[in-house]
């Protein structure tokens, strides 16, 4: 079916305008691609977009760029002052990322960029992390208090105090480590609990359970606590066999 030019000028404007422009960070002096880029080729998720006089072009190449539904997520390019002794020279050579990761690798006459890409719009709850609701004139997702970004995924935490988290000044080399912790409050004591798990050295997880005053929480009333350790839960076990 053939459709008029007209018409598919309208749609296109149509569709610009529901779509924002993305943004774009630069990072100059930092090559995104140093290591896992070849020469004028692909290779994974770096893809090569083309070669360029100009930062400016090298990141329209990165914006146009569009391959089996995937977007160009960020770009590294070789500047055209950069010195390059080999003979395959990236000089003037740009990249592209099509996944997340972006690497900060230090490297003069070389620029890189982040590219962030407005969210597409949601059509249901489960497109807000069932944490809001999908409006669908919108597209955009309307998040619980607790929750907040285009996906309602991120939480709202309060402000923590740097350095007040559960450190292991009862160990002797003082390398210990803990993660996870489920918090609860505790009414008979009146005091927030938590039970965590804690490798030290070499050995596998002795559960602890800390007590108001080294993870920083907030209270109802609004003061911050710290947990203090009180002692292994389990005995602690080798992981090596």
């Amino acid at each position: 079916m053939m459709v008029p030019a007209a018409v598919l000028l309208l749609l296109h404007a149509a569709v610009s305008a529901e779509s924002p422009a993305p943004n774009v960070t630069l990072f100059p002096g930092v090559n995104n691609v140093d290591g896992r880029a070849a020469y004028r080729a692909d290779k994974g998720v770096v893809v090569f977009l083309g070669s360029f006089e100009t930062l400016q072009a090298c990141e329209t190449a990165c914006l146009s760029f569009r391959r089996g539904g995937n977007l160009c997520r960020s770009f590294a390019w070789h500047q055209a002052d950069m010195v390059d002794p080999n003979p395959q020279s990236f000089r003037t050579l740009c990249y592209g990322v099509t996944d997340t990761s972006f690497r900060q690798r230090p490297e003069t006459n070389v620029t890189s960029g982040i590219v962030h890409w407005p969210p597409p719009r949601c059509s249901s709850d489960d497109d807000c992390s069932l944490n809001g609701r999908c409006a669908a004139a919108t597209g955009k997702c309307s998040c619980l208090a607790a929750w907040s970004g285009p996906r309602c995924a991120i939480l709202n935490l309060e402000p923590a105090e740097k350095g007040a988290g559960l450190h292991a000044p009862h160990s002797p080399t003082n390398t210990s480590s803990s993660w996870g912790g489920s918090v609860g409050y505790d009414e008979q004591s009146a005091r927030w609990q938590m039970f965590a798990a804690e490798m030290v050295r070499s050995l596998p997880p002795a559960h602890s359970r800390p007590d108001p005053a080294a993870l920083p929480l907030r209270a109802p009333a609004g003061e911050q606590l710290r947990y203090r350790l009180l002692g292994d839960q389990q005995p602690r076990r080798s992981c090596i066999q």
